[in-house]
Parts: C-alpha cells; sequence; structure tokens
C-alpha cells in the first residue's frame, strides 16, 4: 500500500527536508506505517517513537481525518495520507 505522510517544518531535516514522504508499506495498519518508517528514516522514527517503538506522548498522528489514538492506535487501518503534529519545541 503506497501511503504519503505529511510533515511538519521541525521534522523534514529528518526526512531529506522533505514535506512528504511517500511510502511503500506491507500491510494497512499505522504500526505497519511506523515499522516502515523506522527502516527508511530512522532519524525520524528517532523523535516520533520511544525506545520500545511507541508513538511518543507529545507526537500526534492522523490517518485522514481521524486522530490515530481515537482510531485504534498502531492498529488504526490506514486509508488516507497521515499527518505528524508536534510541538513546537520538538
Amino acid at each position: 500500500m503506497r501511503v504519503t505522510v505529511h510533515l511538519p517544518a521541525p521534522l523534514r531535516p529528518l526526512a531529506k527536508s522533505k514535506a512528504r514522504v511517500r511510502m511503500e508499506v506491507e500491510g494497512r495498519t499505522l504500526g505497519d506505517l511506523l515499522a516502515a518508517l523506522r527502516q527508511e528514516h530512522p532519524e525520524l522514527a528517532e523523535v516520533l517513537l520511544d525506545g520500545e517503538g511507541v508513538l511518543r506522548r507529545q507526537v500526534t498522528l492522523f490517518v485522514g481525518d481521524d486522530e490515530a489514538r481515537h482510531v485504534g492506535g498502531a492498529q488504526a487501518q490506514l486509508a488516507g495520507d497521515v499527518y505528524v503534529v508536534v510541538p513546537v519545541a520538538v
């Protein structure tokens, strides 16, 4: 499945200065996407995920229009673009 991850400006240097990262994901869940992200962009994944691979509390991901934590977290089904929201201090 092809997914586009939209990044805020403070995180773009960790993804070769791209505002959008297009990724091919094996699987259909947010957890599958995060695993692929960890492999393709480890510096970015380090900011988004803690040492156990869990989304950091200060990071919010939207799958389409829905906040991922409210639609299953890592089990949220990918149905559109993923938007990353982080506080400016990160």
